[in-house]
């Protein structure tokens, strides 16, 4: 069987870009995650005081999140008592991100979705202090919100 010099080319450059893919990806470096040391005594602390303790970041978030349907989102008190009802484990918790979907169509869902998020910091701002919000919308007849919680 006799390829004409356009198949063969084709083929070709096909192989090629597949080496090429297997040499990058076992050229890719993995580091280890840096750790350090927790600080010792040095000649300049002073004596009789302990050095600061080194700050962790959270590990990250928990992979099942909290799922909490909102009938009424017309209030911070009514999203706080909906909220409290329905998940009382998250007390004193932290949430990192909160997925809100919004009832409605995409534009309206999505606009409903912002105004609850915009109201979850005042419902209860140790939990939704500093967490990443997202909105989405969902053509469901209730509007819901999954919460994805820092380990405790």
């Amino acid at each position: 069987m006799k390829l004409s010099p356009g198949v063969l080319a084709g083929w070709i450059f096909a192989d090629l870009m597949a080496a090429f893919l297997v040499i990058a990806m076992g050229s890719q470096i993995s580091t280890p995650p840096v750790t350090r040391a927790a600080p010792g005594p040095s000649a300049s602390a002073p004596a009789g005081r302990k050095p600061a303790p080194a700050r962790s970041a959270p590990l990250g978030l928990e992979l099942e999140p909290v799922e909490i349907d909102l009938p009424d989102t017309s209030s911070v008190a009514a999203i706080r008592r909906t909220i409290r009802q329905e998940a009382p484990q998250l007390a004193g918790r932290r949430a990192g991100m909160v997925l809100t979907f919004g009832r409605g169509g995409p534009a309206t869902g999505k606009a409903v979705a912002a105004g609850v998020n915009g109201k979850l910091p005042g419902v209860d701002p140790k939990l939704f202090g500093g967490a990443v919000y997202r909105n989405f919308h969902t053509t469901g007849g209730i509007t819901n919100i999954e919460i994805y919680l820092y380990p405790p």
